[in-house]
């Protein structure tokens, strides 16, 4: 509340407009300004109408203190402004990759599945080598190569890795390439049997004649005798892609076999697909693999696995 420097009340003249017209001040002093025991103004009932005026407080905001800064700010300034020269440094900017922004990496995994029992698992089951019902589990009976359900996001094409002209751009634009980086695990549903177990990766791609169907390389393992790799053998494949060859809509695909009934170990089980540079001596292909594992390229055993 505003201080009011107390008025002469004593002055008739004073004390006169203070009735007739009401209160036009705030104040303390209840001979001006009645108020209850709570501090309350008290309206008095009279034949003349109270006026209570409330003095608004008008706060004006102006753009005084802006100004200050800015020109405060110019004092630091001289003008017209003087140049320096300090000689020639060239300044080298690498601004080759500045607008790639990686769309295309990606992991595809075998996701958990849930079966009659309703047990949750992400063992999935091999196909094998000789007919048999184990794959479709009392079905179909089934021989062979089949994909492994590895599963990741924009598939068009289940368990698959397809290029587009769009990705192929991209890659060419920014000297990159993909490599592949697949690793399986397996184990046979009967583990006193040498089970042997072979991947591979394909390509295919209808618009191409020179490869509908392209078996780009395949491993190859057993669980006991010569390549002796255990129970739970892991194969595993580094493999990079000739950006040069690449043609829109190659698709590509991890297939398996075992000898016996077998599972796939879906926890162990990945397929990276990762942009990385073109390397500087273009390598391409086979990069790595897993140890006691064949490398068979075209048919033709190019490294052998077996101890």
């Amino acid at each position: 509340m505003r201080y009011q420097k107390p008025l002469p009340l004593s002055d008739p003249e004073i004390f006169s407009e203070y009735t007739t017209n009401g209160m036009t001040y705030k104040s303390d002093d209840n001979n001006i300004v009645p108020r209850d025991s709570a501090g309350s103004i008290v309206i008095e009932p009279t034949s003349n109408k109270n006026i209570l005026v409330i003095e608004p407080i008008v706060k004006r905001i102006t753009n005084n203190s802006f100004l200050k800064v800015y020109n405060t700010a110019f004092q630091y300034y001289k003008f017209p402004v003087a140049t320096i020269e300090t000689g020639n440094a060239e300044l080298t900017v690498n601004i080759d990759n500045l607008d790639f922004v990686d769309t295309i990496s990606t992991r595809y995994i075998i996701p958990y599945k849930e079966y009659p029992d309703g047990v949750p698992s992400d063992y999935a089951r091999i196909n094998t080598s000789t007919s048999t019902t184990w794959f479709t589990n009392g079905g179909e009976t089934l021989s062979g190569f089949l994909p492994l359900p590895l599963t990741g996001p924009n598939q068009t094409k289940p368990y698959s890795f397809i290029l587009t002209s769009d990705i192929i751009d991209i890659l060419k634009s920014s000297n990159k390439t993909i490599k592949f980086y697949i690793q399986a695990q397996f184990t046979p549903d009967n583990q006193s049997l040498n089970t042997a177990f072979r991947i591979r990766l394909l390509r295919t791609n209808s618009n191409v004649t020179q490869y509908k169907n392209d078996n780009l390389v395949e491993l190859k393992t057993e669980t006991k005798e010569e390549y002796n790799s255990g129970d739970y053998p892991v194969l595993t494949l580094e493999y990079i892609l000739d950006v040069n060859t690449m043609s829109d809509y190659d698709t590509f695909v991890v297939e398996a076999v075992s000898g016996n009934p077998a599972w796939c170990l879906g926890n162990q089980t990945i397929w990276n697909i990762d942009v990385i540079d073109k390397p500087v001596d273009d390598e391409t292909g086979v990069i790595s693999i897993s140890g006691k594992t064949s490398l068979i390229i075209n048919g033709i055993t190019v490294i052998d696995g077996r101890v």
